[in-house]
């Protein structure tokens, strides 16, 4: 099964059930779209495990290696025995480099076996990003928020769910302006975990 990366803020709102699409640029990007469904990486019905960062446990191992600037190369050595945990562990953590503890680990090093989330493509669309409603915004996440509309903990705060999607957008590497072709997906989660 493939795999999807969130940022934490994304997967924590896919957990809650308040996330229920998401967009991702198409790379190219199409001059002509006779037919979209030829061009988008998901189709309806494909099951794809959510990446997200978590707390797993294991030390950092020397390789006896350096990068280009000289510095030592260090490994994570995980221990398979202890299962990942996605809110910071109350214990251990980070405790030292070469020491067994907890340590934090990005979205990208997330295996299927650790997954508590599996989402399902329900719904596929090739729009622009400004071809997005406020009702598009709220299934991408976006919620309310003292007196108006954000993403997360308060962040990217707006007056309205489309002006808060476009902040977000726009943090990122795909900006709103550009208003690239993306693939829209629509989905429904199952938690595994």
């Amino acid at each position: 099964m493939k795999g999807i990366l969130f940022t934490p803020d994304m997967a924590t709102a896919i957990w809650e059930g308040s996330k229920t699409q998401t967009r991702r640029v198409l790379n190219p990007q199409p001059i002509f779209i006779p037919n979209w469904q030829e061009i988008t990486p998901h189709k309806v019905g494909d099951k794809l495990y959510v990446k997200e960062s978590h707390w797993a446990w294991g030390r950092w191992i020397n390789t006896g290696e350096k990068t280009k600037t000289g510095k030592d190369k260090w490994k994570f050595h995980r221990d398979f025995d202890e299962p990942v945990k996605f809110d910071k562990p109350k214990r251990d953590v980070d405790v030292g480099r070469i020491y067994p503890s907890f340590h934090k680990r990005n979205s990208l090093f997330h295996a299927e076996a650790d997954t508590r989330m599996i989402i399902t493509i329900t719904d596929v669309r090739v729009q622009r990003w400004q071809d997005m409603s406020d009702d598009d915004c709220v299934a991408e996440g976006v919620r309310e928020y003292d007196g108006g509309w954000c993403v997360g903990t308060g962040y990217f705060w707006a007056a309205t769910p489309r002006k808060c999607y476009e902040y977000l957008i726009n943090d990122i590497p795909y900006t709103w302006e550009r208003n690239d072709y993306v693939a829209a997906y629509t989905f429904k989660m199952e938690r595994t975990k």
